[in-house]
């Protein structure tokens, strides 16, 4: 058998004999709503992260922006505890000013549903209709923009945080992560929110 034919047999064997490619890990959020009483039981369950990718994102900030004094999840993730909605609306519009333009786009507009238009005279009906070209197209920093609009979009925040953490939240059932260990993938736990849920609603 010539050498080359055994190199080549050789590789096909190696290819041939390689481990599958394992699949990745479901990205998930876990959610303890704390009862405010007993009539109101305690709820907790994981929630598929592609239900809220905006809120991802953020979580990625949040390491960025709070990498001193960042406190973990027993399950995995950053952990967050907020006794009230307000901090929660607080801490995501706080990090929004600071992910860049596209990140913004993203999570204002694909994520709250709000109109995003850097144009500086987007909003200016009565502009100077011989305003040079060049000034038309100028666009607010995307920082500053955010600061503008921070009312619409603290109210968006308050809403969809009220959709996404509830005791109508729609969790990752038993059955979905039993599948999942069938298919031998797992889930990774990005952020843990602990919330009160006596102030919440």
């Amino acid at each position: 058998m010539s050498a080359s034919l055994t190199s080549a047999i050789t590789k096909k064997s190696s290819k041939s004999s390689k481990s599958p490619v394992e699949p990745k890990p479901v990205e998930v959020f876990y959610m303890f709503l704390k009862g405010p009483d007993s009539v109101h039981d305690d709820t907790e369950g994981l929630i598929l992260a592609s239900n809220a990718p905006w809120l991802k994102i953020l979580l990625k900030e949040h390491k960025t922006f709070n990498k001193p004094k960042l406190c973990r999840g027993s399950l995995g993730g950053f952990k967050l505890c907020w006794d009230e909605k307000g901090e929660a609306v607080e801490w995501a519009s706080e990090l929004i000013p600071q992910l860049s333009k596209e990140d913004i786009e993203e999570v204002v507009g694909k994520g709250l549903g709000l109109t995003v238009d850097f144009r500086r005279n987007a909003d200016d009906e009565e502009n100077d209709e011989d305003e040079e070209d060049e000034d038309e197209d100028a666009e607010d920093d995307p920082a500053e923009w955010c600061d503008n609009n921070s009312d619409a979009i603290n109210e968006a925040l308050d809403t969809k945080l009220s959709d996404l953490f509830s005791y109508d939240t729609k969790f990752v059932s038993p059955a979905t992560i039993k599948e999942w260990e069938k298919l031998n993938r797992g889930y990774k736990v990005l952020g843990s929110f602990f919330i009160e849920a006596t102030n919440w609603d």
